[in-house]
């Protein structure tokens, strides 16, 4: 049940609202029309989206000696730099360097409403500018060669502050700072767009589907349960012979099979 979401090139005096209303779900067909998740996908996904071909992939592997199955709990991020350590050691890659890129998270609140364009053009301040970009990012994901302007229109009393970037190139900065009018009308722009942002963001996480839901729908409806069921009974018997600890540790999954 995926939200669709693309990013484009906004301007100061589009609508906000319209510009951050990017997260449509699939209805029963694939095509994303709904702004909140419904189980009438949920079909659709098993047979389009889910990558479920487990044992059905083995048979790409079938030559090899060993196949080495990695736990996502060694891949958070307080474990992922020594998993990705101990891979290379076993099998002969190169060794990672940059202990900090396995430390990143990249999937949380902001995912489908940043990064955020912004363009500055001189036709709509009536001052001979360059076109300008600026962007708004998660703060984690700032581009090294792009200076964060945040202070200059916003501070702590906005939700999100914390968690955002904005950013700009250094020379097309020093090219508006100065101009009261500019940062006048980013200032409103940017109070405005931190509000709307939150919005969105707690919007979203108000419609979204927990596993104990998708548990309760799949209990009553039992035909679609049985097909997960066959599919998963097949694709996991290789998971299951050689790291039955894995298959132990998934609480949703032992819940699901209790239904059978």
């Amino acid at each position: 049940m995926g939200g669709g979401h693309y990013h484009k090139t906004n301007m100061l005096n589009s609508d906000i609202n319209k510009d951050l209303d990017l997260i449509r779900y699939e209805n029963k067909y694939g095509f994303r029309v709904f702004k909140k998740p419904s189980f009438d996908c949920l079909e659709w996904n098993i047979a389009n989206i889910l990558s479920l071909h487990y044992f059905t992939n083995m048979q790409y592997f079938k030559f090899q000696k060993e196949i080495i199955y990695v736990d996502t709990k060694e891949l958070m991020p307080d474990k992922a730099y020594e998993t990705m350590k101990n891979l290379a050691k076993k099998l002969n890659f190169k060794q990672p360097k940059d202990s900090e890129i396995f430390r990143q998270i990249n999937w949380n609140h902001l995912v489908h409403f940043l990064p955020f364009e912004i363009l500055l053009t001189k036709e709509y301040f009536n001052i001979e500018i360059p076109d300008i970009k600026i962007c708004v990012v998660d703060k984690n994901k700032k581009p090294l060669d792009l200076i964060d302007i945040k202070n200059e229109f916003l501070n702590e009393k906005y939700k999100l502050f914390d968690d955002i970037a904005i950013c700009i190139k250094e020379s097309d900065f020093s090219i508006i700072k100065n101009e009261k009018i500019i940062m006048q009308k980013l200032k409103n722009y940017f109070e405005k767009f931190i509000i709307i942002l939150n919005e969105k963001v707690e919007e979203r996480q108000n419609s979204l589907v927990s596993e104990k839901d998708v548990l309760e729908y799949l209990k009553k409806n039992k035909k679609l349960a049985l097909k997960i069921k066959n599919i998963l009974d097949y694709e996991l018997q290789h998971i299951k012979q050689n790291r039955p600890d894995i298959i132990n540790s998934w609480e949703y999954y032992k819940e699901f099979m209790r239904n059978f």
